[in-house]
């Protein structure tokens, strides 16, 4: 593997876009994401060579989805007599 190809396959995703992951069916979570569909399938291209039995596919992200935190709930007044049940 060139080391454009590692730099590339290794090199975070700051923001969001497509990109592709190679996911082996035999197993495993995917380690890398890949910038182009070239870079994904050179490196099924390799790691299937370097495991002949197993299945490697190319993912390509089409969308990304992220729940927004709730808002805090709201804290209510209460009256002092509330409070002289204090221990000191």
């Amino acid at each position: 593997m060139s080391s454009t190809h590692k730099d590339e396959c290794l090199k975070p995703i700051e923001e969001p876009g497509t990109f592709w992951m190679v996911w082996n069916s035999s197993g495993g979570a995917p380690r890398a994401t890949h910038r182009s569909e070239d870079s994904a399938i050179t490196e099924a291209h390799r790691l299937a060579r370097l495991s002949p039995s197993h299945v490697f596919v190319v993912l390509k992200a089409i969308s990304a989805f992220r729940m927004s935190a709730p808002p805090p709930p709201p804290v209510d007044r209460v009256p002092l007599s509330a409070a002289d049940t204090v221990p000191f």
